[in-house]
């Protein structure tokens, strides 16, 4: 309550000077619009409302980008390091950055000269490179070769995957219907070729595993009835942490 009535007070206060300068000194002239310049490059301008999160606020950052170098400061600004380069070419240009325990998608497209910056984004890392989890798992990690984009790195563009991991992700929500008991659900998966790679969470009203097939993981969680011990609803969503026992089974694919 304190802090509201402090708060309020400055406002009123601020109003009431900006009133009377206003009214003492002439209308100011709007700067014309091709006055109007791009924020500095990595300057963290205010949050918008809808940056709730990390990933949001790197991409507001990358905006004020406006070359390839540009990018490379603003990232190293930012905290983050790159990882791996997915692609590197005339029009776009792709990195994996890391910052503590998270991994993400950046991607630019380039006007024809193939400096100039037109878009830039921001994406979760679903597919890594070995290189983007080791530096994950380890701060002081550095490649031993120089990052380059290579026949090895594009496989990890998540561009490469997503309509296939989409399919297969709505496929399994239908298929795990409710009223089945945990060893249901298990054959079910085994029949589709999943394999339960990590029990995360076992309780009476709660069910959660990581799940694997191929190099495609995801993250299962059932709510349970404690009365009846069936399932009441199933959700399939992203692993963005893989366990490392998940990580080993996908090596073994």
């Amino acid at each position: 309550m304190k802090t509201t009535i402090t708060t309020f007070a400055l406002t009123a206060l601020t109003t009431a000077l900006a009133s009377s300068v206003f009214a003492a000194s002439p209308a100011a002239q709007p700067a014309p619009e091709t006055l109007a310049e791009k924020p500095a490059v990595g300057a963290t301008t205010t949050t918008p409302v809808n940056a709730t999160d990390e990933k949001d606020q790197l991409e507001q950052m990358l905006r004020t980008a406006k070359s390839r170098e540009d990018l490379g400061m603003v990232l190293e600004k930012a905290g983050f390091r790159i990882s791996s380069v997915n692609e590197d070419d005339k029009d776009e240009l792709e990195y994996e950055v890391v910052k503590g325990d998270k991994s993400y998608e950046v991607k630019a497209d380039f006007a024809d000269d193939g400096q100039t910056i037109e878009e830039v984004g921001v994406a979760s890392n679903l597919w890594r490179a070995k290189e983007t989890k080791q530096m994950m798992r380890d701060a002081d990690y550095r490649p031993a070769t120089p990052l380059a984009a290579s026949p090895e790195s594009r496989r990890y563009r998540d561009s490469n995957y997503k309509e296939g991991w989409t399919n297969e992700k709505t496929e399994l929500e239908q298929a795990f219907a409710p009223n089945m008991s945990p060893a249901d659900y298990q054959a079910k998966l085994e029949k589709m070729g999943y394999e339960i790679s990590s029990v995360n969470e076992r309780e009476d009203d709660h069910v959660e595993y990581e799940i694997v097939k191929g190099d495609q993981s995801y993250e299962v969680q059932i709510e349970m009835d404690p009365a009846t011990k069936m399932g009441k609803s199933v959700d399939v969503s992203t692993n963005m942490w893989e366990s490392d026992a998940t990580e080993m089974k996908k090596k073994e694919k």
